[in-house]
C-alpha cells in the first residue's frame, strides 16, 4: 500500500541551493543582483536630473525640444501677428466704392494742382515759344485750307470735340467768341460736334442766348452724379433719359437754322463707320441724333440696353469713330479740352517727352493731364473744377482771337 509523502515547502529551495554550484544558477543570480542594483540606483537618483538615467539619444531629443520650444513660441506669435495683419489687410480691402472714388478724386486734385503750379511758374517767353511750336506741329496734320489765315476767310466752321462733362470748356470757348468775336461769328457757316460737343453746337446755332443757363444745368447734373454711389453707373439711373429731358427743354420748335449747318457725328454700331448728319426731318429726329451721338454703351443706359435706332439703324457715340469732325472744303476751327492738335485747346507742359497719338480722328498728347481729363469726362469732378474748365476755355479762345487779330468787343465787355 503506498505511503503518503508530504513535501516540505523548503524542499525546492534546498534543492535549488544544492544545485547552486552549476554555471546556469550562477548566471541567474548575477542577473538578479544586477537588476536589483539598477532599481536601487534609479530610486536613489530620483532627486537628481531626469536626464541622468536616460540614454544619450533620449536626452538629446529632449534637449532639442527644449531648444526649439522658444523658437516655436516665437513662430506662433509671428503666425498670430501675420494672421491679424492678413485679417486687417482683408478688411481694409473691403472699402466701399464711394470711399475709393473719393480718395481717387482727391489724388487727382493734388496731381492737377501740382501741374498747374508748374505751369504758372513759366515765364511769358517760355509759354509763347511752346505755343508757337505746338501750332506749327498742329498744322502739319490738318487740311491745307486750315493753314490759311482765318481773318481772310469769308466763312468758316467750328468743330467741338466729344468730352463728356468737360463740355464746360466748350461753353467757355463759345461764350468768349460770342462776346469778343462778333464779326467772326457772323461768318460762321457750319458747326460740327461729337457727343457733348454736338449738344453745345446745337445750342450755339439754335439758342445762343441760353448758353449760360445750359452751363448751370451742366453743373447741377455733375452735382447730381457726385451724390450717387456709382455716378452714372448707379443701378436704376439712366443718364440719357436725363439728357433727353434737358435737350427737349432747350431746343426751340423751329430747327430750321440747324438744317445743313449743324453736323452731328454718329457711329453705326455694327459697321463701326462714322456718319455726319446735317439734315433733320423733324425736331424729334434732331433730338434722337443728339442722343445717339452721346450714347456710350453700358454707361448711358445701363447694361444690356438697346442703342438708339434712327431710320432702322443702331447708332452709338460719334466719338468712337470721329471725335473731332474736320472738313477739307472749309476752314475749320477745332476746339477740345484735351491738349493736342485742336486749335483752341489747353497747352500742357511737356517736360520729358512729347508723345502724341491719334484716336478717333483726333490727335492728342500722351500725358498725365489728358488721362485725368479722360476720367473727369465720365465721372464729373466738383463744380469748382468744372468752372475752372469754363475759364480755361474762355481764356484759350481769347488767345486764339488775339493771335488771328480778330478780337472785336464792345467797351466794357468782360474779358
Amino acid at each position: 500500500m503506498p505511503t503518503n509523502t508530504q513535501t516540505s515547502p523548503t524542499a525546492g529551495i534546498e534543492s535549488s541551493d544544492k544545485s547552486s554550484s552549476s554555471p546556469r544558477t550562477t548566471s541567474n543570480e548575477d542577473s538578479w543582483k544586477s537588476n536589483r542594483r539598477t532599481v536601487e540606483n534609479r530610486t536613489s537618483s530620483s532627486s537628481k536630473s531626469p536626464y541622468e538615467h536616460r540614454t544619450e539619444k533620449e536626452n538629446a531629443n529632449d534637449l532639442t525640444l527644449q531648444t526649439l520650444e522658444p523658437i516655436a513660441s516665437t513662430h506662433s506669435d509671428r503666425s498670430s501677428s501675420a494672421s491679424v495683419s492678413l485679417t486687417q489687410s482683408t478688411s481694409s480691402q473691403n472699402i466701399s466704392f464711394k470711399e475709393s472714388a473719393l480718395t481717387w478724386r482727391s489724388s487727382l486734385r493734388r496731381i492737377v494742382s501740382v501741374l498747374n503750379l508748374a505751369e504758372r511758374e513759366k515765364t511769358p517767353s517760355q509759354k509763347l515759344q511752346e505755343r508757337k511750336l505746338r501750332e506749327a506741329d498742329m498744322l502739319l496734320n490738318r487740311p491745307a485750307i486750315c493753314r490759311l489765315p482765318l481773318k481772310s476767310m469769308t466763312s468758316f466752321c467750328l468743330s467741338l470735340s466729344g468730352c463728356g462733362f468737360l463740355g464746360s470748356y466748350h461753353f467757355g470757348a463759345v461764350s468768349c467768341m460770342l462776346k469778343n468775336g462778333q464779326h467772326i461769328i457772323s461768318r460762321l457757316e457750319r458747326v460740327s460736334g461729337a457727343s457733348a460737343g454736338s449738344l453745345v453746337a446745337s445750342l450755339l446755332l439754335l439758342k445762343p442766348d441760353k448758353i449760360g443757363l445750359a452751363l448751370e444745368v451742366l453743373y447741377a447734373l455733375g452735382d447730381e452724379l457726385n451724390r450717387l454711389n456709382f455716378g452714372a453707373l448707379t443701378p436704376g439711373y439712366y443718364l440719357n433719359e436725363r439728357l433727353i429731358r434737358i435737350v427737349d427743354d432747350f431746343l426751340p420748335h423751329d430747327i430750321s437754322p440747324a438744317q445743313g449747318r449743324l453736323y452731328v457725328s454718329l457711329t453705326l454700331r455694327k459697321e463701326r463707320v462714322n456718319k455726319l448728319v446735317c439734315n433733320f426731318s423733324s425736331r424729334e429726329h434732331l433730338i434722337h441724333c443728339l442722343m445717339a451721338s452721346c450714347y456710350i454703351p453700358m454707361y448711358s443706359m445701363g447694361y444690356g440696353a438697346q442703342p438708339p435706332i434712327i431710320d432702322g439703324e443702331e447708332y452709338i457715340d460719334g466719338g468712337y469713330t470721329n471725335n473731332l469732325p474736320d472738313f477739307e472744303d472749309i476752314r475749320t476751327v477745332t476746339i477740345s479740352p484735351f491738349s493736342g492738335n485742336a486749335e483752341i485747346s489747353p497747352l500742357d507742359a511737356e517736360r520729358y517727352f512729347d508723345w502724341k497719338m491719334t484716336v478717333c480722328n483726333q490727335t492728342m498728347n500722351v500725358n498725365l493731364q489728358n488721362i485725368v481729363r479722360g476720367a473727369q469726362a465720365l465721372f464729373p469732378p466738383s463744380r469748382a473744377v468744372l468752372e475752372s474748365y469754363f475759364e480755361a476755355g474762355f481764356k484759350d479762345a481769347f488767345n486764339f482771337l488775339i493771335k488771328h487779330d480778330i478780337v472785336q468787343r464792345s467797351s466794357g465787355t468782360e474779358v
